[in-house]
């Protein structure tokens, strides 16, 4: 085998060692991620089961929801308690809330309100993460949420919240180590592969 065949191929094994690695190590920091989404949808959920005269909604992406996952969890609760039909209707980059730019916020709220319009959705719910930070030992998350009625854009709900997690050094400390580890055996396992194939 010529020589560049080989370094590509180490290469190649280097590089799913270094995929691997990633999505062990973000699946151990991510749990604590999901738990607090969790927490934060059913805080909303609770208020906005009350709303009358709605029947079809559609949640949007929360804006500064980089994972998703508060989202997903909100989708989830509504799911679960079956007050409301949950529509998707799809959305695209050029459509999504923008951040700091009213004008097209406004159209690309318009386009999606036209959209639930045609498929029968009631109420559109759209938040956004407006600050979120680490003070001292504490986690903080500003989130508000709003929802529409689409037929009307009248302002059905509108509330922010703050929530706010202790961050448990022990635990932190725990996954610090789990990852340490994670990243000592894939390297080690790297390097036997590497020359049990002759690299």
């Amino acid at each position: 085998m010529k020589r560049g065949e080989k370094e590509m191929r180490a290469l190649i094994i280097h590089i799913i060692i270094i995929t691997i690695l990633l999505v062990c190590s973000c699946s151990l920091f991510a749990i604590s991620d999901l738990e607090i989404a969790q927490e934060i949808a059913k805080t909303f959920d609770t208020e906005i089961i009350k709303i009358q005269g709605i029947h079809t909604i559609a949640v949007l992406p929360i804006k500064g929801d980089k994972e998703g996952l508060i989202t997903y969890k909100i989708k989830e609760e509504l799911l679960t308690n079956k007050i409301f039909k949950v529509i998707e209707i799809e959305t695209n980059p050029e459509e999504n809330l923008k951040e700091n730019n009213k004008d097209k916020d406004t159209q690309a709220l318009e386009t999606l309100r036209e959209q639930a319009n045609k498929k029968n959705v009631d109420a559109l719910l759209i938040g956004e993460i407006k600050k979120e930070y680490i003070e001292g030992r504490e986690r903080n998350i500003i989130l508000g949420i709003q929802i529409l009625n689409v037929k009307n854009s009248e302002i059905l709900y509108n509330t922010t919240k703050e929530f706010t997690y202790r961050l448990n050094t022990a635990q932190f400390k725990d996954n610090k180590q789990k990852t340490l580890l994670i990243i000592s055996g894939l390297c080690v396992i790297g390097i036997i592969l590497v020359r049990r194939l002759g690299f």
